[in-house]
């Protein structure tokens, strides 16, 4: 028999842990938290309603946003119950309708260095933060926007009065998304190919922003969208990501600091062509195609994608059209078979034996996986102004 899930705020648990905190003087973890009040009564049957947006302008004013929405706990219980190592996995946090989620960073949470296979964006909006990576400590400012890649082991305690935003995104959306972001050839685009096709090393980026009023804007949209469970929330919520982003790094690239920069520098062959290039033209692209194109040998064509993404050209033009596929499944008037070729497989079973491989289940199941996901939600409403 399923299990009924329970649901809970933010606000609510915050206030468990902080309650926690003081009466042990003693941290604990997200889902260590969700579990006790699970054991405590504290879960409810029903979602609360989201919380209508507003003109936000003050830090105490976002703080109260983001911690009315309503949390779906018991896939995050369930999961902590199977595994208690200390990664963080996109179907444990995601909703799996969704490509981008944002959430507040609570004080008092174990500061055990951990890592997942999304990147997280931590804003500091207020108060002070500390970002714990790689056996230093680095404070951070009011401002900062740090962009944290997957697989990279870190922390980030925060203090009472703090106000730390995260933005969660799938490491699949960003690679398909921000296509612009990883052809440049500057440090930037190669802090972000190499966090995506890399070695994974620890690292990340920051950017000071200033509390740049047009930014934060943006931040709130983003955070309010993220929530929103109809038809279009996701597509506005990553054009919105895709808005933030370009826009903080047209402002404020010139203050991007990255903690390993020394060997991304190296990475910094003449190859953002060559990576547009296929972007462009994943459906058809081929090694001969590439090498009549750029004048390149085959066999120094694979070296170089090799050298700088860490994957072989066939895995990366696959990535690529795994990416497509999954947006085109979110359409439901499209049939496979239409997927199949708009992606460039010449079959149906060609294409779902690829998509088999990369994401363990047919196209028809993530597809049906989507449209029962969407059905969970579909009772969280937002109530009339």
């Amino acid at each position: 028999m399923a299990q009924e899930n329970r649901y809970t705020t933010a606000a609510r648990v915050q206030d468990f842990v902080l309650d926690y905190y003081r009466k042990t003087q003693q941290t604990i973890g997200f889902p260590d938290a969700l579990e006790l009040m699970q054991k405590g009564g504290l879960l409810k049957k029903t979602p609360d309603a989201l919380p209508p947006f507003f003109e936000i302008e003050t830090p105490e004013e976002l703080d109260r946003f983001i911690l009315g929405f309503p949390l779906e706990a018991s896939t995050i219980i369930r999961d902590n119950q199977r595994s208690r190592e200390q990664v963080i996995n996109e179907v444990t946090l995601f909703p799996s309708e969704k490509d981008v989620f944002c959430f507040k960073h609570f004080p008092h949470m174990t500061e055990t260095p951990h890592s997942h296979d999304y990147f997280e964006i931590t804003y500091l909006y207020a108060g002070s933060c500390r970002l714990l990576i790689d056996n230093e400590v680095v404070p951070l400012e009011e401002g900062d926007l740090c962009i944290v890649p997957p697989h990279t082991a870190h922390n980030q305690p925060v203090d009472e009065d703090a106000l730390t935003i995260c933005v969660a995104v799938r490491a699949s959306t960003f690679d398909a998304i921000f296509g612009s972001l990883l052809t440049q050839n500057d440090l930037v685009s190669t802090f972000f190919r190499n966090a995506l096709y890399g070695e994974k090393t620890a690292n990340f980026l920051r950017l000071k922003t200033q509390l740049q009023p047009s930014v934060k804007q943006l931040l709130h949209q983003l955070i309010n969208e993220s929530y929103q469970t109809d038809d279009y929330a996701n597509s506005i919520c990553v054009s919105l990501l895709n808005l933030f982003l370009a826009h903080t790094l047209r402002l404020y690239s010139d203050t991007a600091s990255i903690h390993k920069a020394d060997h991304l520098k190296a990475a910094r062959a003449d190859f953002p062509l060559i990576l547009n290039y296929i972007q462009e033209n994943f459906r058809t692209v081929t090694l001969t195609q590439l090498s009549e194109v750029f004048h390149y040998s085959q066999t120094h064509l694979c070296r170089l994608i090799k050298s700088n993404l860490n994957r072989g050209f066939v895995e990366v033009v696959r990535s690529l059209k795994m990416a497509r596929a999954r947006e085109y499944l979110a359409n439901d008037s499209l049939k496979i078979h239409e997927i199949a070729f708009l992606v460039g497989y010449g079959s149906v079973d060609h294409f779902t034996r690829e998509f088999k491989k990369a994401h363990e289940v047919s196209p028809i199941k993530w597809r049906e996986g989507r449209s029962s996901a969407q059905q969970k939600v579909s009772d969280i409403k937002t109530p009339a102004s």
